[in-house]
């Protein structure tokens, strides 16, 4: 028996890197065992591990207390059967865990990374995107036997799904004659905390112009409902000039009609059909675009720097508000230096190092934004260059997570 043991953290991480490797590693052994543990993070939604239960190639999910237990003390959870050979995986989180992990379970490690590494003697092997991504490693002192290209795991997971599109359609009573653009607002409470009111009084002031267009929202699984409500309960601290709403809900399917009278349609679970269904997406930044990028459909993102101190990041500066008088101006002046050393923020033009789709980054209006999606929707010469160019960027040769199982499986003894 085989045991792969996965360590990720955030919506991103599970979407992009864990679904598509799980799914291709019980292809490859159906009959081994994988457990996933979940340690917090402050882009993390709150229901990676609900999620992840819901996936049946998964056998346990814990969290920090679990993963903590096991390292300092050995103490396995319940249910964690680990007769035969065990390899760690690491698909998100701080590698310190896994490599910790992998020395008290005697275990193989292996990780994906975007850049960054540390206890580099932990690994076997660490998985990257592509040769620039290699390179760097190598000037940073990762023997070059220590790496392996295996191209974008985030492309295969929107190319590897297919829904029924057409039954959606139906569902939402929309017209094929008529443009949609989807509307991706983020997958963590804070991002419809800050963004939810300036997305509804955008919709508004398209509308007012093109009123034929239909908008439809993709709820993701790690949202509740609850955390829409709240969104547009909250007071104007995180409105950005925007406009409050009502929602309703039944099941999968809910609606937000703006205090203007405007309604928006809201579909879960459903983000990659929605994409599908769609012109094109306004959205914030995410893995997202990505999906949306394999799939052809271009994006408006926009990233509100209006308070910047509300913005989630890396390590103890994420903590800087919470210091009395000089906390939120210090975090803002730093989160808006490290904005201005970023050409790009979104993963398509980060790869391809241009602009491919359009970012609006800044103290922004929604005004602005609804200027830049009126632009495209009378413009569909550029719409399908975009989409073009997002094809070209995204079409890869081999699936990834075929190559990185092979990596791990050639260890097996």
């Amino acid at each position: 028996m085989i045991n792969l043991v996965v360590l990720t953290n955030s919506p991103g991480e599970l979407v992009g890197w864990v679904k598509p490797v799980i799914n291709e590693f019980k292809r490859c052994v159906p009959r081994s065992r994988i457990y996933v543990f979940v340690p917090p993070c402050q882009y993390a939604s709150g229901r990676e591990s609900e999620v992840i239960r819901s996936w049946p190639e998964v056998d346990g999910v814990w969290g920090l207390s679990a993963l903590l237990k096991l390292i300092l003390l050995g103490i396995r959870p319940g249910g964690m059967e680990l007769a035969g050979q065990t390899m760690v995986l690491h698909l998100g989180s701080d590698l310190l865990y896994s490599s910790l992990l992998a020395k008290r379970l005697r275990a193989q490690a292996y990780a994906c990374t975007e850049g960054y590494v540390k206890c580099v003697n932990g690994f076997e092997k660490f998985f990257v995107a592509d040769k620039p991504l290699a390179e760097k490693l190598l000037r940073r002192g990762v023997p070059e036997t220590k790496l392996a290209v295996i191209g974008h795991l985030f492309y295969e997971a929107a190319a590897t799904v297919a829904n029924d599109v057409q039954a959606l359609r139906k569902e939402l009573d929309l017209n094929e004659t008529e443009p949609v653009i989807g509307i991706m607002p983020g997958s963590k409470p804070y991002q419809l905390y800050y963004d939810l009111a300036f997305l509804l009084k955008t919709i508004e002031l398209v509308k007012a112009r093109q009123p034929r267009v239909s908008f439809i929202m993709a709820k993701s699984p790690y949202t509740d409902w609850d955390v829409f409500a709240d969104a547009l309960g909250r007071e104007r601290r995180y409105a950005l000039d925007g406009v409050g709403g009502s929602l309703k809900f039944a099941g999968a399917m809910g609606s937000i009609t703006t205090e203007n009278g405007v309604s928006v349609k809201i579909v879960a679970n459903q983000s990659l059909n929605v994409m599908r269904l769609s012109r094109f997406m306004l959205s914030v930044p995410g893995t997202n675009q990505i999906e949306a990028a394999v799939l052809g459909v271009p994006s408006v993102v926009f990233i509100p720097l209006n308070e910047p101190e509300a913005i989630p990041v890396d390590g103890l500066l994420h903590h800087l508000p919470k210091l009395p008088l000089i906390g939120k101006a210090l975090k803002r002046q730093l989160v808006l230096k490290y904005s201005a050393k970023r050409p790009y923020l979104t993963l398509p033009n980060q790869l391809a190092k241009r602009m491919i789709i359009p970012e609006l980054r800044g103290i922004l209006t929604p005004q602005m934004v609804a200027d830049q999606v009126l632009s495209l929707l009378e413009n569909p010469v550029e719409l399908e260059r975009i989409s073009k160019e997002l094809l070209e960027l995204t079409a890869q040769p081999q699936r990834p997570s075929e190559k990185l199982v092979q990596e791990i499986l050639r260890d097996v003894v």
